[in-house]
């Protein structure tokens, strides 16, 4: 039995490049990179290794370093999420 880890986070750690991204990933999903589902007040995110540097705003990519560096599977943006001194945070 597998049973998934994830990243819950506030969605104050997306700049308005990474909210623009999550809120039209066609072009990513088709390639594979990443899986976006809509929520209330955020996002869940699916990703793959390796989507580093391919378009993938700087803020988001952070967020996918620390979830690699937690052994996290999925990654949830949410405006209730923890905000976390060690990643920048945005008002947009």
């Amino acid at each position: 039995m597998g049973v998934c880890k994830y990243l819950d986070l506030s969605t104050s750690h997306l700049s308005a490049m990474g909210r623009l991204f999550l809120a039209n990933p066609e072009k990513f999903e088709k390639e594979g990179k990443v899986v976006v589902c809509p929520k209330s007040y955020g996002w869940i995110i699916l990703y793959w290794e390796n989507v580093y540097g391919k378009g993938i705003p700087a803020c988001l990519q952070d967020i996918f370093r620390l979830a690699d560096k937690e052994n996290c599977n999925l990654v949830v943006l949410d405006r209730d999420g923890d905000v976390l001194p060690s990643l920048p945070t945005y008002s947009c």
